[in-house]
């Protein structure tokens, strides 16, 4: 598949997954009930943007993994060990309380 079509692809697929309630519609009716439509329509274009950007920099790193393999190695041993630091921070926090 070419680029472009992954690109839109990638940005279609985070555009439907934005579709159903989530915290950011949510957050767009707060704002029309409280500031009006208009500035809940600024917020849902600023929320755009920023799935645009979110998706471009996800395609330009799923790039990079695939033309060098060898950095999903690194990838996933950083990945356990940020996962075991925080399964270790939320036991503790679990028995504190």
């Amino acid at each position: 598949m070419s680029l472009i079509l992954v690109f839109f692809l990638g940005l279609i697929s985070a555009f439907v997954g934005l579709i159903p309630p989530s915290m950011l519609n949510m957050t767009a009716v707060k704002i029309s009930t409280t500031k009006g439509h208009q500035k809940a329509e600024v917020y849902a274009v600023g929320a755009s943007i920023s799935v645009f950007f979110q998706a471009t920099i996800a395609l330009l790193i799923t790039k990079l993994l695939k033309e060098n393999q060898y950095l999903l190695i690194y990838v996933k041993e950083v990945a356990a060990v940020i996962f075991i630091l925080l399964s270790l921070y939320f036991f503790r926090k679990g028995f504190s309380e």
